[in-house]
């Protein structure tokens, strides 16, 4: 596999036990069938969510096993920025890919040029996988190196959606 992410990770020497892409034959589009494939929770998944607010882009982090509450994601943005965003909604399959470079079902939480909101769930793990570059591929990444890399607004932004 060769993609911008993989290029990111060898670039930066981020790869390590905690940190690689894992590559599979299968589809790893959606957060059920990564932790299928995985062997995981989906709980142990997480998704990478673009939100579009007044022109302005958001990238909203949240475990595979959450909904996303966007009216929690403009909370979080008004308290931790001071913007007041009366409105949002979740970027078009075409939006996603023009945004961050990556098709939907292959977003990674890291090196997207975009603010990072993360649902604060997240951080009682130790190791998280996501969006690996490709809908075939997925990134494990320990949660410490996900923050350091993102240096995300953390806040409740998800509701259990199993």
């Amino acid at each position: 596999m060769n993609n911008k992410l993989e290029e990111f990770l060898i670039d930066k020497k981020l790869i390590d036990n905690d940190t690689k892409i894992i590559s599979f034959h299968s589809s790893t589009h959606t957060s059920k069938e990564a932790a299928i494939i995985l062997g995981v929770t989906t709980s142990e998944i997480i998704k990478s969510i673009v939100m579009i607010m007044e022109n302005k882009c958001y990238l909203a982090i949240l475990p595979g096993n959450k909904k996303l509450r966007q009216k929690a994601v403009r909370k979080a943005i008004k308290n931790s920025l001071g913007i007041n965003y009366s409105d949002s909604r979740l970027a078009n399959g075409e939006e996603v890919l023009k945004f961050t470079g990556y098709e939907v079902g292959a977003v990674p939480p890291i090196n997207i040029n975009l603010p990072v909101i993360l649902d604060s769930s997240i951080t009682e793990k130790q190791t998280v996988y996501a969006g690996g570059g490709t809908t075939t591929s997925i990134l494990k990444i320990s949660v410490k190196k996900l923050l350091k890399l993102t240096n995300p607004i953390i806040f409740d932004i998800g509701r259990i959606n199993e």
